[in-house]
């Protein structure tokens, strides 16, 4: 197991790949044979025969083939399947390769000798269509750039073997009985490709050439000319030339200069084999180690532009030496040197690079393309190579050493359009996950509950008007005349006038201008009369003095005093000060809530303390909230004091944490910057969100800490993986993992956020959404980009849990950066229970607390907890304890029960509920199960409990919603309950439903009545309206199952 793991790990293969990888491997081996002999044959039997003047037309008359070849080869492309397209392709090269070495061992006809120097660019165009074509198909793009160099491999090594026996076969055969070993090797590649193709069939057996569904043109249609329309095909086709032009300028000074150094078929055969013998040495170690390894840390860029450069160095050191000295023996050393360069770093680097460029293209078309690159640019390049050779040699000025200036030239060119072709690549990229994801933006985070409630009005016939209102009035006030101003031309008459009385009736004074304008704009409205009276009604509020309004605030009449709170910050200001501080300290819900958002509308100082006060209290804590928001930057100094206070509960921290993120200014965004490693992890997330949302950019000084919290969430990614992967294996224990899988999602979301700090934003959204994604070709894009965008050091830290394949694999590439234990089952719910709690949510702490009932050696760790100050974790430590039966717990527990009382009756921890039984655990999962809280995260719903409060209706009651539970979501534990409104019956809950007054206006009086005992949870809404300020798509959910209720 140790071998096969060092052998993945030296050639970079991953778990799956390594019998994919075997039969390329060899299959490339086969094809390696019979392509050495065919080289080293034809090219001593070439110069053999002819003159080197002759060598130019050779190169022209390979490019007549190869574009006859792929007109004919595209025929066929639009009537058969890829994988008897190469079948074919591959028996046409048999046929043809024996028809010409046969002929040439039997005649010795130099022009069989000529056409099997031409056929070694035929031999290469079947192997890039289809050994590569076949490559490009099973593999994506990332294990592209890994495996491409690897599996190339195999044709380096059987060129090694081959080469170094050409000098050892010619002792006892001829140079031209060489060519019986090309026909050898590739008989044996063709029963390997068989192999493939049956292995491989549901991959390979589609058309070459499909039809375009979008309605476009077909890419068989597409010509040349349409090709080149598209930028990005365009310079892949102009820089297929330059490598092209740079092999046969090469070869043709270093075949001239062995012809006249080496004189005879065998010397020829004899030193080409040598010297690309010791040349495919080096070409197999960097194609089968180092190459993959290459492109994948550094990107194709370094692969595109490694080969100008070092041709640029070995050129330009052959103008400087040939310019100096003459062509002598050093002048053909950096020759030599730029043969090696083509020769090696071509397909170590440049080609797999090159079948990488490939892979964003459309399925459709990529193949198709490919075979055009191959056939058609190759070809006229073929031609434009001859003709420039034929040029330079018939130009006797012009010497081997001029020839190398011109090449200086073409290679500066060449690296210039290595560069475009890069950008463009990336920006390819970045296209294909603008039209798998859409267009960039938080869609799911950025959408104000305004601008989804004015969307829910444009799509719904019948809106309910009430709930709409109500939802703007709790999660966004200081909006609301916004959301009036929309709503006021949807609205039918009837409609209109019941919400301008309910806007009288809140006395929302603020809503005139949006009134007065509306009437002014449309004069001849039916029903000018309400819309007269709103505006008198307000008229009249506004003179009510401030005398009237101190006798309201005494009254014990609750709508005077509801009234007194409404209408104050619209009086005398010095003297509603006082007044407003009294009311803001009323017992009445209704009534303190509205002296809040006054408050807010006041915006004095004075009235600061008491508006945070409130922020503590769970019943006034969103309308507190409300009031902050509409003051603004002010209060923030004030607000910052409490939120650094370590009695400041974590729910009002993320509360005050939502205020930063939504006022605008520096002051916000200085404190948000100053908790980017706050080390409570829901918190720390909070401010993720909210500086993504704001689209806040690092600075230079600020980078060096956003790296910091990257390393530290990606190494808590990594303990929840070890985490996973030691549970994985065990029965019982979806709730965990389900809890574990929370953790990690939420960590790789604030991975996210922090990179979003450092780049561009909107790629770094485009990348989150596409690894979201099902389609793993999305998944492989948005790789790419992260790859080509994010720096070396934090790509180190990102790629393994983005690339690895299982969760073991992930653990053990980060072994050396965060090294993790193996853990046994309970072992492991031991580290989660005592895992700091800030770094991970008391849910998942809970479930694994729970599972600890089936270990007989839980007890140290349940009593350890039983004075565990969260609720969660204290009730099921005494609960299991209590199961078990254990003697310490039970001497224990009187004692602590007697000292620290009240630390136990809170939530009713000691007996779970006296009355429904339901421990806080019970509550979540009973939740869950509703519809209406299935989307909501059993971290969130954790703390909806936490703060929720069981009600019993007996037979003989009326509970009558009234002020105090008038907002309040209802979850009925047990029971049968008839709901009334306005003395109307609307509705019978039963077990397991749910009702929110919400959908009824403020005025509406509610009454729960029941047959027999039954058992509610009264719910504050508060987290509810939290999540809809964050999430569009969840308030669009909550809107129509409340309106299918109503």
């Amino acid at each position: 197991m140790r071998q096969n793991t060092f052998i993945l790990d030296l050639f970079n293969i991953k778990n799956g790949e390594l019998k994919t990888v075997s039969i390329l491997f060899s299959y490339s081996f086969f094809i390696g044979i019979s392509y050495a002999f065919l080289y080293t044959t034809a090219t001593s039997l070439f110069l053999g025969n002819f003159k080197m003047d002759m060598l130019p037309f050779a190169y022209m008359g390979g490019g007549v083939f190869n574009y006859l070849l792929w007109r004919f080869y595209h025929k066929f492309e639009k009537k058969l399947f890829f994988s008897r397209l190469s079948l074919f392709g591959a028996l046409f090269l048999l046929i043809s390769l024996s028809t010409l070495a046969i002929g040439y061992i039997l005649t010795e006809n130099k022009w069989f000798a000529f056409f099997l120097f031409i056929w070694i660019n035929v031999f290469l165009f079947f192997i890039g269509v289809g050994f590569w074509g076949i490559a490009a198909k099973i593999f994506d793009l990332r294990q592209g750039k890994r495996l491409f160099g690897l599996i190339g491999s195999g044709e380096i090594l059987s060129k090694i073997l081959s080469f170094f026996s050409v000098p050892f076969i010619l002792k006892f055969l001829e140079t031209k009985q060489l060519l019986l070993f090309v026909l050898i090797g590739f008989v044996l590649s063709i029963f390997l490709l068989l192999i493939i193709l049956k292995r491989y069939k549901n991959i390979l057996a589609i058309p070459v050439v499909s039809k375009n569904n979008s309605g476009g043109q077909e890419p068989e249609k597409k010509g040349l000319f349409d090709i080149l329309k598209n930028k990005y095909f365009a310079l892949i086709i102009i820089l297929a030339l330059f490598p092209l032009f740079a092999a046969y300028y090469v070869d043709f000074i270093f075949l001239d200069q062995t012809k006249s150094q080496f004189v005879g078929q065998d010397l020829i055969s004899s030193f080409l084999g040598i010297f690309f013998g010791f040349m495919s040495i080096t070409e197999f170690f960097l194609k089968s180690i180092v190459s993959g390894r290459l492109i994948s840390k550094y990107g194709i860029l370094l692969s595109l532009i490694l080969l100008p450069l070092l041709l640029l160095f070995s050129t330009v050191s052959a103008s400087i030496y040939g310019t100096l000295y003459g062509a002598t023996a050093m002048f053909f050393s950096f020759i030599l040197l730029s043969k090696l360069f083509v020769r090696v770093l071509r397909t170590a680097f440049l080609d797999p690079s090159f079948q990488i460029l490939y892979q964003p293209i459309p399925s459709n078309e990529r193949l198709a393309f490919q075979s055009k690159v191959e056939g058609v640019p190759k070809s006229i390049g073929n031609i434009i190579v001859g003709l420039m050779l034929i040029l330079f040699t018939n130009i006797s000025s012009l010497t081997l050493v001029h020839y190398n200036y011109i090449f200086i030239v073409i290679l500066i060119a060449w690296l210039w359009i290595s560069k475009k072709l890069f950008l463009e690549y990336r920006v390819t990229l970045k296209n294909i996950l603008v039209s798998k994801n859409g267009t960039p933006g938080f869609s799911k985070n950025d959408k104000s509950t305004l601008h989804t409630v004015n969307k829910v009005i444009q799509k719904e016939k019948e809106p309910n008007f009430n709930l709409l209102m109500n939802i703007i009035n709790h999660t966004e006030p200081s909006r609301f005349n916004l959301f009036l101003q929309h709503i006021l031309t949807f609205l039918p008459i009837s409609t209109q006038e019941k919400i301008l009385r309910q806007i009288i009736n809140k006395h929302q004074l603020s809503a005139a201008p949006i009134i007065k304008n509306y009437l002014e704009t449309n004069p001849n409205i039916k029903n000018n009369e309400i819309f007269v009276t709103t505006l008198k009604a307000f008229a009249d509020s506004g003179k009510i003095d401030i005398e009237t309004l101190s006798r309201f605030c005494d009254s014990n009449n609750p709508k005077e005093k509801l009234q007194a709170a409404q209408l104050l910050p619209y009086s005398d200001r010095y003297k509603s000060l006082k007044l407003l501080i009294g009311l803001l300290q009323d017992k009445n819900p209704q009534i303190r809530k509205a002296a809040l958002v006054s408050s807010g509308r006041v915006a004095k100082p004075q009235l600061w303390p008491y508006i945070i006060k409130n922020l503590f209290d769970i019943t006034y804590s969103n309308t507190a909230i409300k009031a902050i928001k509409i003051i603004g930057n002010p209060i923030l100094e004030e607000l910052d004091n409490h939120f650094e206070k370590h009695t400041t509960p974590k729910q009002i921290k993320l509360k005050i944490i939502a205020v930063y993120s939504r006022i605008k200014g520096e002051h916000a965004l200085q404190l948000l910057k100053a908790r980017i490693q706050y080390p409570e992890g829901d918190v720390r997330h909070a401010v993720l969100k909210a500086l993504s949302k704001r689209e806040y950019h690092a600075t230079l000084s600020d980078s060096g800490l956003v790296k910091k919290a990257i390393e530290e969430e990606i190494a808590m990614i990594v303990w929840v993986m070890a985490a996973q992967n030691d549970i994985q294996k065990e029965a019982d224990l979806q709730r965990l993992s389900d809890a574990l899988k929370f953790e990690l999602n939420r960590k790789k979301e604030n991975v996210f956020l922090l990179l979003s700090m450092l780049y561009d934003s909107k790629t770094i959204l485009y990348i989150r959404e596409s690894l979201k994604s099902e389609t793993s070709e999305s998944k492989v894009f948005a790789t790419e980009i992260l790859d080509l965008t994010v720096s070396e050091e934090i790509k180190k830290l990102l790629l393994p849990f983005i690339e690895a394949s299982s969760l073991e694999e992930s653990i053990r590439l980060y072994g050396n950066l965060f090294p993790q234990q193996k853990l046994k089952v309970f072992e492991r719910l031991n580290d989660i229970v005592n895992k700091d709690y800030t770094k991970i949510n008391r849910w998942t702490k809970a479930c694994a607390l729970i599972l600890m009932e089936g270990f007989h050696e839980n007890e140290r760790v349940l009593l350890s907890n039983i004075l565990n100050p969260d609720p969660f974790l204290k009730q099921l430590s005494i609960n299991l304890l209590k199961k078990k039966k254990s003697g310490r717990f039970e001497f224990i527990f009187p004692k602590l029960c007697s000292q620290q009382g009240d630390l136990f009756h809170a939530n009713e921890i000691v007996a779970g509920n006296r009355l429904s039984g339901y421990s806080l655990f019970d509550k979540v999962n009973l939740l869950k199960n509703n519809p209406f809280f299935a989307n909501i995260s059993l971290p969130d719903i954790s703390v909806i409990i936490e703060n929720s409060k069981e009600i019993t209706i007996t037979g003989t009651d009326n509970f009558n919603l009234g002020s105090l539970y008038q907002e309040s979501i209802f979850f009925i534990l047990s029971g049968k309950i008839n709901v009334f409104v306005n003395n109307t019956e609307k509705k019978q809950l039963r077990t397991n439903d749910i009702y929110w007054g919400i959908i009824n206006s403020d005025e509406d009086e509610t009454i729960f009545k029941s047959e027999s005992t039954s058992l509610l949870l009264a719910i504050t809404p508060d987290l509810i309206y939290d999540i809809m300020n964050e999430n569009s798509e969840f308030t669009i959910e909550i809107i129509e199952k409340l309106s299918n209720t109503a």
